[in-house]
């Protein structure tokens, strides 16, 4: 009987470390072909002054947990920036803007990490280096946030299942 009882705890802590893990890939293709424009961020703190009228795609999107996120984006023909932002405004592009990147591997990539919060609203532009650049890309933003502490309702099902386990196993014992 102790064989058994410890096989299904074993599994138990398996099943709830499981859970525990969550990870979250979005994807998709764009243009920034005849899109607005806006005058991009050169860093934090500056404006650019070779993407001073780039055109942009703004993709939004909502954090579905907390930790860390990692951007890609491939640029199909054109030399990309990839930029964050908590609140989007193209008219005031260094506004709640939180990470940025030119060149990832080469002029066709960009990519960057950012701790994004659960529940947030963020946005993520895809533009040209400079003025005459833009073109198709894919992009895609990964979260492979690990949650330390299970959800109250994991150690509800453990504790239910390990009752119903007891429960049986006394009734055989009895029997």
């Amino acid at each position: 009987m102790k064989p058994l009882f410890s096989k299904i705890f074993i599994a138990a802590v398996l099943v709830t470390a499981a859970t525990c893990v969550r990870a979250e890939t979005i994807s998709y293709e764009g243009t920034t072909i005849g899109a607005n424009t806006f005058n991009r961020p050169s860093t934090l703190y500056t404006l650019s002054s070779v993407g001073t009228n780039v055109e942009y795609h703004a993709f939004k999107f909502n954090a579905s947990a907390s930790g860390a996120y990692t951007f890609l984006t491939s640029y199909s023909n054109f030399d990309g920036f990839a930029v964050l932002y908590t609140d989007f405004d193209p008219a005031s592009p260094l506004s709640n803007l939180l990470n940025y990147n030119d060149d990832y591997m080469d002029l066709r990539h960009s990519s960057f990490d950012a701790y994004l919060q659960q529940g947030k609203d963020y946005t993520y532009v895809n533009t040209g280096y400079s003025n005459r650049d833009y073109g198709n890309f894919t992009a895609m933003i990964n979260s492979d946030s690990i949650s330390t502490v299970p959800e109250p309702e994991t150690y509800a099902m453990l504790l239910a299942g390990l009752g119903l386990m007891g429960f049986a196993a006394r009734r055989r014992q009895q029997a």
